[in-house]
């Protein structure tokens, strides 16, 4: 096979020997022992294994009802969507089996998040092991970082967009307070009660310090510029989620080295249709519009990728095709060398597990084999491999 790696090298003619679960071997005139099972590889390429930084699995989150006695003005933490210390690894409850679809597709590693509020939990990395029996097996990082966005409480505070800055704001100064009184109560207890226990104000105080990184999901320009002011202000560590405008302020990202892991969830066009935009020379305005907008939403990863953003590409949370959206952004600017980066060592570098992209001996053999170039229109995944097992994806073309 010819191997592809995440730093821009090739190793054209080469075997590729597993063993184990493990890369024993990479190279040219690699002896195939007696006892191997052999995939002919001499038209297909072997990549690293695609990381989705911000994707969706199965998870059973429990659901907060408002009850009559809860106060609009007042409510538990649960309503407000405000719960840090929920980490999203212990609600997962996909397991391999039901992970194939994704392997398939090329992925073989994943964020996850427990969305549904300002504050709604800590991410989970996940790597796509194929003969989990139980969901945990897939955890590698069950602390992965705080998921924060800007959505209110429904029908209670906070619901507007100033109330959730406010309370950013003040649950972090409470947090802090809290700290104190844990520690002069340690010093000395007399004339105080033990304070009580509070996981949610721990992992605040832990992202305060920079010690646990916070994933903002922010889409828009002035959510963007919100969500850097509070971690200015406030001192956490942020990465960018979604971030289809973060173009707009990509040299403050670059000179903070601010990640943004850029959602690749584009719009279908309705009115312009790409394929017939060269056949005429005067579209409708509708589609005139349309082309604009929908092209503008292609532009953000070269954009980023110029300004020397650390750039990652995601599927938005599963909204979008994770290889599809990667190579419409490489049609519309972003060179293959930076979009295979943006899939894969950058992404498993920001989810804490950095060596699950290296195709090298003695490293877990964590690859994709395909049928063409990866960015090629039409390109499948003939073979996946986790951690040494195998598992095959599309069958191959008819001879003739």
């Amino acid at each position: 096979v010819t191997v592809f790696h995440a730093d821009g090298r090739e190793e054209t003619g080469v075997n590729v020997l597993v063993r184990r679960g493990l890369i024993q071997a990479v190279g040219v005139g690699v002896p195939i022992p007696p006892d191997a099972q052999v995939l002919e590889g001499d038209s297909l390429r072997v990549y690293p294994g695609l990381v989705d930084a911000y994707r969706r699995v199965d998870m059973d989150l429990p659901s907060p009802e408002r009850g009559n006695g809860v106060l609009a003005w007042d409510p538990p933490r649960e309503v407000q969507g405000f719960t840090p210390h929920r980490l999203a690894a212990d609600f997962l409850v996909a397991d391999g089996s039901d992970l194939r679809g994704d392997r398939n597709a090329g992925v073989i590693a994943a964020g996850v998040f427990p969305e549904g509020g300002m504050a709604s939990g800590q991410g989970a990395a996940l790597l796509f092991r194929m003969t989990t029996k139980a969901p945990r097996e897939l955890v590698v990082h069950p602390r992965l970082g705080l998921f924060f966005s800007f959505q209110g409480a429904r029908g209670a505070y906070p619901s507007s967009l100033f109330a959730v800055v406010a309370h950013f704001r003040q649950v972090f100064e409470d947090a802090t307070r809290h700290g104190l009184i844990e520690t002069e109560y340690a010093r000395d207890p007399v004339g105080m009660t033990a304070p009580r226990w509070d996981p949610d104000f721990e992992a605040l105080r832990e992202a305060a310090s920079g010690s646990l990184p916070v994933f903002f999901l922010a889409e828009e320009d002035e959510d963007i510029r919100r969500a850097l002011g509070l971690a200015e202000e406030i001192g956490f560590r942020p990465i960018l989620l979604g971030g289809q405008e973060a173009w707009e302020v990509a040299d403050e990202l670059a000179g903070k080295g601010i990640p943004v892991l850029l959602s690749v969830a584009f719009p279908e066009p309705a009115d312009w249709r790409p394929d017939q935009d060269g056949q005429r020379s005067d579209l409708e305005p509708a589609a005139a519009r349309e082309k604009a907008r929908v092209e503008d939403a292609y532009s953000p990863a070269p954009r980023l990728a110029e300004a020397g953003v650390t750039l990652a590409l995601t599927s938005g949370g599963g909204q979008g095709s994770l290889l599809e959206g990667a190579r419409k952004a490489v049609e519309y600017g972003l060179s293959e060398a930076d979009a295979l980066r943006a899939l894969t060592s950058t992404p498993a570098y920001l989810l804490g597990m950095p060596h699950i992209t290296t195709v090298g001996p003695g490293m877990a053999a964590n690859f994709i084999v395909t049928d063409g170039p990866l960015f090629g229109e039409g390109t499948g995944i003939r073979y996946t491999f986790v951690e040494g097992e195998l598992e095959e994806g599309r069958a191959p073309p008819p001879a003739g």
